[in-house]
């Protein structure tokens, strides 16, 4: 049986962006006003030998500003194209409902990668938007189409941020700041396959794939810390893309990305895995929770906002 040794870091990127609201108009409310909505975002590190910096993934191109009163109705939504190339800040000029609000701000719905695709159908979400904020809270964003394996040489662009801002918009307030967060968490993998030095063995030595299991694609928009457990249909079943071919000879590394919806679970039955598997047939399990192995009470969950970086190293 091979040594494997894992090192697990949990990393909380807290991409803080500032922002504004905008709007069209919902409910018969005709008192209203301009404010500036300012968005931009931190850079952040992570733990990895490759990383990839929050300045290519988190590249503002559109945002969504949604506004509940605070009687949780919706009043007031509107998209704003920001440009296919990104920008790092962004300056709006939006007009809201002057009234006491929960203005909710979605980022990234309309661009990924290098592709000016359009991966949602923009009018249709603003059609299904729900009409009171308590459903709204409980809604999840498939994000099936980011999620993917890339390796050091491929950057995700892009990826949706959420957040919102609560307060009494009939004041004199001429901006609003707002703290926004990936919607997804990323794993940040990097691989050594040692040299064998006593040359047995090699060929069962190659690592051929990594498999996931009880992976989420689909994320709530406001931060859930502490919410129920994801129904089952917010978990990937395509197989193909649960599993990631690699074919990893001695003696070689490899940097890898994935990228997930958060997981809120409560249990190791529904934890997010990866599992290595070897040309001999041998296989290798590994957890990707918040929680250190060594906790009593281990969290068991995976967090928006957050990257998991693990270093798998075959001696």
């Amino acid at each position: 049986m091979r040594k494997i040794i894992f090192y697990i870091l949990a990393l909380t990127t807290v991409f803080s962006c500032q922002e504004h609201l905008s709007t069209d108009l919902i409910e018969n409310q005709t008192d209203t006003r301009i404010i500036s909505l300012k968005l931009g975002c931190m850079d952040a590190g992570t733990k990895s030998n490759s990383p990839q910096i929050p300045d290519v993934e988190n590249l503002i191109h559109d945002v969504w500003v949604i506004q509940y009163s605070d009687r949780g109705i919706l009043i007031n939504q509107k998209f704003y194209r920001v440009g296919d190339a990104g920008l790092r800040t962004v300056e709006l000029d939006i007009e809201v409902v002057a009234v006491k609000s929960t203005l909710c701000v979605i980022t990234n719905l309309n661009k990924i990668n290098t592709s000016t695709t359009t991966f949602f159908d923009i009018p249709k979400l603003q059609e299904n938007l729900p009409d009171n904020i308590e459903t709204y809270k409980k809604n999840l964003l498939d994000l099936e189409y980011l999620i993917k394996c890339v390796n050091s040489n491929v950057r995700v662009q892009a990826i949706p941020q959420f957040g919102y801002w609560e307060g009494d918009l009939a004041s004199d307030t001429a901006s609003i700041n707002i703290v926004l967060g990936r919607m997804l968490s990323r794993l940040n993998l990097s691989i050594y396959n040692v040299a064998n030095s006593d040359n047995t063995d090699n060929a069962n030595r190659e690592l051929t794939s990594v498999t996931f299991e009880n992976a989420p694609v689909k994320a709530y928009y406001f931060p859930q810390l502490n919410s129920q457990p994801l129904p089952d249909d917010a978990y990937c079943t395509d197989s193909e893309m649960l599993k990631t071919t690699m074919g990893l000879t001695e003696g070689s590394n490899a940097d890898l990305y994935f990228y997930w919806a958060p997981n809120f679970c409560a249990s190791s039955e529904r934890a997010l895995s990866m599992t290595f598997e070897n040309a001999g047939g041998e296989k290798f399990f590994c957890y990707i929770t918040d929680g250190p192995p060594t906790d009593t009470d281990r969290d068991w969950k995976t967090y928006h906002n957050c990257n998991y970086s693990i270093t798998v190293t075959i001696e």
